[in-house]
């Protein structure tokens, strides 16, 4: 019998890497080394550079049937769109409004209610993110954009916090600025904002490219007296803020949101029966800006709002006004249902829905490991973190 304690680090590596992911989790029951090993930052790190690419989809959308049923699906990226597995959502909820932020090398971003969370659905871990600094009883009015991302240089996952305070003029700028790192589960102020000018609305999607997340946002001090959009950027590494100029001929377009096509940095421009996606193919290049779709937006299924997610074959995945889930071949022009119907998501009056890349990851297990021991409990099966809201 061979006694795996005794392999070479790296013959055992090799092996684990290649196992299912569930089949990992058990052994990290087998000993304290193994545990230790498996959910060592150096063997995370190299367990997603191998499996950070497997063809599969995470949609979130509420339940029809159930108000206060969130449902999350991983589908196949091929013709048929099967799906492969349903999972839990991990909080029990008292209404359907939820938000999801992001998801980046597994490791979601949501927002229920009040209540911030970081959920790893592969490994059906999750963590309450605490109360941040900055709130209604501490600065007044305000409004907030949230933005999430990974820092490579520190190996570490971070949640900036964008805060403009609300005066009888309007917002402040500069804004507030609030950072958590998961390796400290803690959020700190931020000097970063200095002369920073620029206007980030609230609910705006996020992309996340090249290290910094990006959002459209404008100008405060309008510049000629001129509205003009520009891309807004943090680096999360630097936690510096930038901005990028967007194409002339839709700078002014208050319909514009960012988004990922084929790992590139694009704009979406939503008009009334179709829209077009813009890529910047060279990031940081202005003059690399290229339109490379224009989609009609009425179908059999009514109008669509905005694309969803751009899958690997090149069609555009698009929710229907009737709530499907539907795909648009930009070939043939076609639009096709997919079977998957939304829910509406709390007092709005469209169906929701959230589709990502699904990638099988071991983050969190570490880190919640960690966390949980700071507060002297310890990691157990279904063991629940109790949360607070903050106002």
């Amino acid at each position: 019998m061979v006694d795996y304690l005794l392999l070479p680090s790296e013959l055992l590596i090799d092996i684990l890497n290649r196992l299912p992911l569930e089949t990992l989790l058990r052994c990290t029951s087998v000993c304290k080394t193994w545990y230790s090993f498996i959910t060592s930052p150096s063997f995370i790190t190299t367990h997603l550079l191998n499996n950070n690419n497997n063809g599969s989809y995470l949609i979130v959308t509420p339940s029809n049937n159930h108000p206060r049923k969130i449902n999350y699906y991983v589908y196949h990226d091929n013709e048929s769109f099967d799906e492969c597995v349903q999972l839990e959502f991990p909080i029990a909820l008292s209404h359907s409004k939820f938000k999801i932020f992001g998801s980046i090398n597994g490791l979601v971003l949501g927002l229920y209610g009040v209540l911030m969370f970081l959920w790893n659905p592969s490994t059906r871990k999750h963590l309450i993110v605490p109360n941040p600094d900055i709130t209604f009883n501490s600065h007044g009015c305000h409004r907030d954009c949230i933005g999430f991302g990974f820092d490579p240089l520190n190996n570490d996952y971070k949640i900036v916090r964008v805060v403009y305070l609300i005066k009888k003029s309007g917002c402040v700028v500069p804004p507030e600025v609030e950072v958590y790192e998961l390796r400290t589960h803690s959020w700190r102020r931020s000097v970063c904002a200095g002369e920073f000018s620029y206007c980030i609305n609230e609910d705006v999607p996020q992309a996340f490219v090249n290290g910094a997340v990006h959002w459209i946002g404008y100008n405060s001090k309008r510049v000629g007296g001129i509205f003009r959009n520009s891309i807004v950027s943090f680096d999360m590494k630097t936690e510096s803020f930038g901005a990028m100029i967007v194409p002339d001929s839709i700078a002014q377009q208050r319909t514009l949101s960012v988004a990922v096509v084929d790992e590139s940095l694009s704009l979406i421009h939503m008009k009334l029966e179709s829209c077009s996606v813009w890529m910047m193919e060279e990031y940081g290049i202005v003059n690399s800006w290229t339109k490379k779709l224009e989609i009609k937006l009425r179908s059999f299924y009514g109008p669509c709002q905005r694309p969803l997610r751009f899958t690997r074959n090149g069609h555009v995945l698009m929710a229907a006004r009737s709530g499907d889930l539907v795909s648009y071949d930009p070939e043939s022009k076609k639009i096709r249902g997919l079977g998957i119907n939304g829910g509406i998501n709390g007092d709005q009056q469209s169906f929701y829905f959230y589709i990502d890349t699904y990638v099988e990851s071991l983050v969190l297990l570490e880190d919640l490991d960690r966390v949980l021991e700071r507060k002297g409990t310890s990691l157990l099966p279904n063991k629940r973190m109790k949360y607070s809201t903050y106002s």
